[in-house]
Order: C-alpha cells, then sequence, then structure tokens
C-alpha cells in the first residue's frame, strides 16, 4: 500500500530541509568566528555532557510512549544513542563555541607566533587557507588559524603574528583577533 504525499508533507520537508541548511552554516559560522586557541578537555567534557543527557532525554521520552519490550531493549537504547550524536555534532558543538566567546567578558591576552608553515590551497570539509603557527621557539606549541586566502598567500616563512586570545567563559580559550605584522 502506497501513500502519496499530500502538499502539507512537501512542505514539511522542504522546511525541514532549510532548518537543517541554516543550521549546518550556523554551525560553520560560529568555528570559524570563535575559533578555539585549541581543543581542550573543557570542550570534550561539554559534548561528552551533552552527549549523555541528550541521549537520556531521548530515551525516557521514548520510554515513555512505547514499552521497552514492544522493540526491543538493545533498539530502544541505540536510537535515542544515535540522536543525541548527532544532535551533539550539529548543535552542541556550535553552541560550545558561540556560548564560551559571547558570554566572555575575560580580558584579552596578546600573544606572539611566528608561521611556521602557510596551507593556502586547503579544500574541502569547510575548510579554506590556514596558516599553522607556533609559539617563539617552542616547537611543540602549534596553533591552526583560519585566515582568508590573500593573507595566507601574502605571509611568509617566521612573519610574526599576534593573536589576542580570551580565556573563554566556559574555560576553553579561543582568539578574538589576529594581526600579521610586516614581513621584516
Amino acid at each position: 500500500m502506497t501513500r502519496s504525499l499530500d502538499r502539507g508533507s512537501w512542505l514539511a520537508a522542504a522546511g525541514l530541509i532549510v532548518l537543517m541548511l541554516a543550521v549546518y552554516f550556523v554551525a560553520v559560522w560560529s568555528m570559524h568566528r570563535f575559533p578555539l586557541l585549541r581543543w581542550d578537555a573543557s570542550l570534550g567534557y561539554a559534548l561528552a555532557l551533552c552527549i549523555v543527557v541528550t541521549w537520556a532525554a531521548g530515551w525516557l521520552l521514548k520510554w515513555r510512549r512505547e514499552l521497552v519490550a514492544t522493540r526491543g531493549l538493545l533498539r530502544s537504547l541505540t536510537d535515542p544513542l544515535a540522536i543525541a550524536l548527532i544532535a551533539t555534532l550539529v548543535v552542541g558543538n556550535p553552541l560550545y563555541h558561540i556560548l564560551n566567546a559571547t558570554l566572555d567578558w575575560g580580558p584579552i591576552s596578546r600573544v606572539a607566533y611566528l608561521v611556521e608553515q602557510r596551507d593556502c590551497f586547503r579544500v574541502g570539509k569547510g575548510r579554506g587557507p590556514q596558516l599553522i603557527l607556533r609559539r617563539g621557539s617552542d616547537r611543540d606549541e602549534r596553533v591552526r588559524l583560519d585566515v582568508p586566502k590573500r593573507v595566507c598567500e601574502d605571509a611568509e616563512q617566521e612573519q610574526e603574528v599576534i593573536l589576542e586570545v580570551k580565556p573563554g567563559f566556559l574555560g576553553s580559550p579561543w582568539i578574538a583577533r589576529y594581526a600579521v605584522q610586516p614581513g621584516r
């Protein structure tokens, strides 16, 4: 038995697609607008908590609607887990970036880095050109900075880049601004 889709179903599907695209663009925008200095434990804990809370809420809502025995215990646990993982990646990660930066009233610290490498032709995965920076002579502390293509092409090896770093409301330092210093 086939069921034809009525006008309301098509509108709902189109609305869902538009909503998904909007969420995707907000996610990409937030990670470029409020880049973290590095991925740290605060972000990991927040995302893990988001997964657990979303999973538990989804399981409880599902459990209340239908008995676990009707579809099996494993299925009743895995469906909400999949939804929790997707929700965390699509909503939790960008929301973390936005809250961490917009609620941050901490002081700005200016830190000097040197251009170690340029990746001006990076394509795919929503990423653009990047500068790989290192802090002074410390080769262990590296930062990847997304920049416009022109800035990437104009940057030279060992050129100084000043990062204005804020501590982050949720504990993850983020890059508020950067300035590429004139070449030597």
